[in-house]
């Protein structure tokens, strides 16, 4: 059965992961329960090893990216919006969204997984149809091809992505700030982190289109995230004209005040 996987122990598991893998289960509705603890096991054992730019476990994104489509469903269900296979396809798609993109398994491997039992044969296909659509073909695929892909996928496949989107935007800035050190050293900016914020609020347009609904979640988490990394590059002192320009604008603030209290207290000393 697939609810008969055992997971990892947790003294196998990083702290952080396992604290994860507890807020999955939790937050997974108790009909799915037993294929998402599969999912979880699948998506582990295919991300071992795996690591994001900041030194993060690659595992513990797709956690965080399962753990906000269970809570998304779990509101849905009390409205009878979602089925079983919706939540299952959405919750166990997340946990397993980036494998087929960045791993070496198959389209045919990844359905078998998910279709070992007759009752899972459906859910296999569309759980892989999902994943596929979300998973990038290229390393520098436009947004416009890739989001394409995603929106032809179905609303279940844009929900993923949504949910991918916005926890890389949460831990972009976290995820790249143990190089900023490096990277001050080095004379270089924090490239990456700028390009992709650029690259996330280019591709707004779309999101409004395919996602309404989300479209506004990422605007205000990119809002957020470019302030953060306006911060952060200052404090790098990338922008040193910026730096006196600003200098200069509280220097002009502070000379009116000056100007303004003297004047009063001119007026004063007249009266």
């Amino acid at each position: 059965m697939l609810g008969e996987n055992k997971m990892k122990k947790n003294n196998e598991i990083e702290s952080g992961t396992a604290c994860l893998i507890d807020e999955l289960v939790r937050e997974s509705p108790a009909r799915s329960l037993d294929i998402v603890k599969a999912a979880i096991q699948f998506a582990l054992e295919n991300h071992e090893g795996q690591y994001r730019a900041g030194g993060e476990p690659q595992i513990n994104h797709a956690l965080r990216v399962a753990i906000a489509a269970a809570k998304y469903a779990r509101v849905l269900s009390y409205t009878n919006l979602v089925t079983p296979s919706m939540e299952q396809i959405l919750i166990c798609g997340s946990v397993n969204h980036d494998v087929l993109e960045d791993t070496e398994i198959t389209d045919e491997e990844f359905c078998e997984q998910f279709s070992k039992e007759p009752c899972y044969k459906e859910l296999g296909r569309e759980l892989t149809r999902a994943v596929r659509a979300v998973s990038h073909e290229e390393e520098e695929e436009p947004d416009e091809v890739y989001l394409s892909r995603v929106e032809a996928g179905g609303m279940l496949a844009i929900l993923i992505k949504r949910f991918d989107r916005l926890d890389n935007l949460q831990t972009l800035i976290r995820g790249t700030a143990s190089e900023f050190r490096a990277q001050k050293l080095a004379g270089t900016s924090n490239e990456f982190a700028t390009r992709k914020l650029s690259e996330v609020r280019m591709a707004l347009p779309i999101w409004r289109r395919i996602d309404p609904e989300g479209s506004h979640q990422i605007e205000e988490t990119l809002i957020s995230m470019e302030a953060k990394n306006f911060e952060l590059n200052l404090r790098q002192k990338e922008w040193p004209d910026l730096i006196l320009v600003l200098a200069a604008v509280q220097l002009t603030v502070l000379f009116f005040k000056q100007r303004k209290l003297l004047a009063f207290r001119l007026r004063c000393w007249l009266q």
